[in-house]
C-alpha cells in the first residue's frame, strides 16, 4: 500500500463483472484511497503487473484466451508470495490454486459477493502481507 491507498489488479474476462467489482470495492472501502487496474485479458494483466506493484490481485478462473493458471504463474514469477483473491463459482474452491505452489489468500463465491465481504477479504489480504 502506498500513499495513494490500496492498488488492486482485477483480472476478469467479463467487462460487466469488472464494472461490478470496481463498484463493490468503491462502496466497501471509503476510508482510504483505492487504485483499481482492470484487465480483461492475460496481456493487459501482465502490462499492469509490469508497471506497478499491486497490494491485491483479484481474478476469476476464466480468461480471454490464456488460462488463469498461466497468469498465476506469471504473477508468482514477479512476486513469490502474491496477494491473491480468487473468485470462484460454487464448488470450484478445491480447484482454485490446485497443482500450483502458490497460496491463494481468499476464495470468494462470486454468486455471494457483497461490498462488505469483498472488502473484508481485500483488507485481510493487505494486512497479512
Amino acid at each position: 500500500m502506498d500513499q495513494q491507498g490500496i492498488r488492486i489488479l482485477i483480472v476478469e474476462d467479463e467487462e460487466d463483472d469488472v464494472v461490478l467489482l470496481k463498484y463493490l470495492i468503491r462502496l466497501g472501502i471509503k476510508d482510504m484511497g483505492v487504485i483499481v487496474d482492470p484487465a480483461t485479458s492475460f496481456s493487459e494483466a501482465i502490462s499492469h503487473l509490469d508497471r506497478a506493484r499491486h497490494d491485491v490481485c483479484l481474478f476469476g478462473r476464466k480468461l480471454d484466451r490464456e488460462d488463469a493458471w498461466d497468469l498465476l504463474r506469471a504473477i508468482q514469477a514477479k512476486d513469490p508470495s502474491p496477494p491473491l483473491i480468487f473468485l470462484t463459482e460454487p464448488g470450484d474452491e478445491d480447484i482454485a490454486g490446485k497443482n500450483l505452489k502458490v497460496e491463494i489468500s481468499h476464495h470468494l463465491d462470486r454468486t455471494k459477493l457483497s461490498p462488505e465481504l469483498l472488502c473484508q477479504s481485500i483488507r485481510c489480504t493487505v494486512e497479512l502481507r
